[in-house]
């Protein structure tokens, strides 16, 4: 009954959200992909900040991973994300992560599950971030190398233990 109830909110909140928007004037270019995290295809909205060309040699300064919070949907962050890309030179991807609770797997914003498949999305060997971000119209072959992850609420402590498994993968050598 709970994973229906938490279907239910999740579908009445994206056929009311609509398409992420950049920030009036901003030049910041959107787009909207899907991410494989782990096991799981989620909806990914990408920023592009003014000034990058897909055909360029030099993508931004950085990728910023900026994740929400409970009942929430990336593309409440649109405003945000848009002015982070713009502020920084950076490339913004903001996921959808489901907030049931009740998923047995763990793989929901909560979960540890999904937390280490997130950390995962940075290895070397991993290419779903990319592809996520070519999906959306980058056409480099790499990401920028410098990572920030950003959260807001129960995102915040998403990104924690996030960071947590990324520094743990890199002892590990993934």
């Amino acid at each position: 009954i709970g994973t229906a109830i938490f279907g239910l909110i999740s579908f009445g909140e994206s056929v009311i959200e609509g398409p992420p928007k950049a920030l009036p004037g901003s030049g910041v270019t959107v787009k909207r992909s899907t991410l494989v995290i782990g096991d799981q295809e989620v909806p990914a909205d990408w920023y592009f900040p003014q000034g990058y060309d897909p055909n360029s040699d030099t993508p931004p300064d950085r990728i910023i991973y900026l994740q929400h919070g409970f009942l929430a949907r990336g593309v409440f962050y649109d405003y945000t994300a848009s002015y982070l890309a713009e502020e920084t030179n950076s490339i913004v991807v903001a996921p959808t992560i489901t907030s049931n609770i009740f998923a047995t797997d763990g793989m929901w914003l909560g979960g540890d599950q999904m937390h280490q498949a997130a950390a995962d999305l940075f290895n070397d060997d991993n290419t779903a971030l990319l592809e996520s971000a070519q999906e959306a119209g980058y056409t480099q072959d790499e990401l920028p190398q410098n990572v920030v992850l950003v959260g807001h609420s129960l995102g915040g402590g998403f990104v924690i233990d996030t960071a947590r498994y990324m520094v743990a993968n890199q002892e590990n050598g993934d």
